[in-house]
Parts: structure tokens; sequence; C-alpha cells
């Protein structure tokens, strides 16, 4: 028979220690794997605190609410098209409803709602953000009463008020 075995396969088993042995051993390389998943994580949160804005709105706020279902209809609109959807990065919808939902927040002095409103009509498509806008993904927070938005921009070479690493250090 192939393989030399004279046993038909089902009747074969196993050979080696077996038992408890390689339980212990299982169990080992699960524990070593979950320590490793866990300090994995830890370096990515201290990378993200160092390379990203972080910024906590309440759930119920204009920009959580707007942010959450501009991820939501933006994976409604991926799912319904084809592969090649071109509708480019997920964060560029979510800067955009942002945006929109800055120009009415009436908590916004007259200059900066000036600025924000220019911005965001200055938006006739998201793909537009794309040489501006590195991250900007808005989650729900493990206390569901707050979400997480992450934020940041393209710094440009000369920082003026109207620059979108201003208008987001302003806004959020």
């Amino acid at each position: 028979m192939a393989g030399g075995s004279a046993e038909p396969r089902s009747q074969r088993r196993r050979t080696g220690a077996g038992g408890e042995a390689d339980l212990e051993q299982v169990k080992q390389l699960a524990v070593s794997a979950a320590e490793l998943a866990l300090s994995k994580a830890a370096t990515v949160r201290v990378h993200d605190a160092a390379l990203l804005r972080t910024w906590m709105p309440p759930a119920s706020s204009q920009y959580a609410v707007a942010g959450l279902q501009a991820g939501k209809d933006y994976h409604e609109a991926v799912k319904s098209a084809s592969r090649s959807h071109g509708l480019g990065s997920p964060h560029l919808h979510v800067w955009a409803s942002l945006a929109v939902t800055a120009k009415s927040d009436p908590s916004l002095k007259e200059t900066e709602k000036a600025e924000v409103t220019t911005h965001a009509n200055a938006i006739t498509d998201p793909k537009e953000l794309e040489a501006m806008v590195l991250v900007c993904s808005m989650r729900p927070a493990y206390n569901k009463e707050w979400a997480t938005a992450q934020l940041e921009v393209e710094q440009p070479v000369t920082d003026s008020p109207s620059s979108p690493s201003s208008i987001s250090e302003r806004w959020w």
C-alpha cells in the first residue's frame, strides 16, 4: 500500500508521546501566542497614540452620529458595488461627513464656521481628499456612551489658518 503501511487509512493511528505531554505543549503554545498578541496590541496602541489624534465625542453627538453613519454607508456601498468600486478609502468619507456636520455646529466661532463651510463646500467627491486625509475613523468606544475618532491629516509645508491640520486642531 502507499504510505508504507499495510493497514487501511481508517485504522491507522498516530504515534508519538500523546496524552498529557501533548496537551501541555498545546497549552503552553496557546499561552505564548496570547502573550505575544497582548504585547503587540500594546505596541500598536503606543504607535497610534504617537501618530494619530484621538478624540472621544459622546456617542449621541452630531459628530459621532455622522461619522459612524458615514462608515456604515460606505460599507453598504462597497458591498453593493463591484470589486473596483472606485469610492476611495472609508477615511475620506468619514472626514467629508464630519466636515459637513461641522458646518451646522453652533459652538463654532464665525471665523471657524466660515473656514469649515468653505472646506466642506469644496468637497464634491470624497476622493479629492486623498492627498490631505491620511486617517479619519470613527468607532464606538468600549464604553458605548462614547465614540472614538482617530484623525491624521497631511501637514502642509506652510501652516495656514485654513490648512487641514489647522482646521482639524480647531474642530476637534
